[in-house]
């Protein structure tokens, strides 16, 4: 991985409509460079790192969009969640989480 796009999008204040739009303007940003998106990241400030059903729906249509023209242009697509500093370990420190999963 060479380089982060991070989108600026704030869930529940943004559309869908501009989470395509900025979707698309990162898109671009990363064609320009000749890059290509290997896959996306988010956070649950108030829940645990694990994927809720709308992430998984969100997995699968980015997966379908990397697909390609044939299976050898198929491009896998990591899907990483986050969750902030918000979960205290058995020692009493705070802790971040971070989760992965594979649709």
């Amino acid at each position: 991985m060479e380089a982060v796009h991070p989108t600026r999008i704030l869930v529940p204040h943004s559309s869908s409509s501009e989470c395509d739009m900025e979707r698309n303007r990162v898109a671009l940003d990363i064609h320009k460079l000749g890059h290509d998106v290997v896959g996306w990241y988010h956070s649950h400030p108030k829940a645990p790192p694990y994927p809720t059903k709308d992430d998984v729906a969100k997995q699968l249509d980015y997966q379908v969009m990397m697909k390609g023209a044939s299976e050898s242009a198929y491009i896998p697509c990591v899907g990483v969640i986050i969750s902030p500093i918000c979960y205290t370990s058995q020692d009493g420190s705070k802790k971040s989480q971070i989760g992965r999963a594979h649709v």
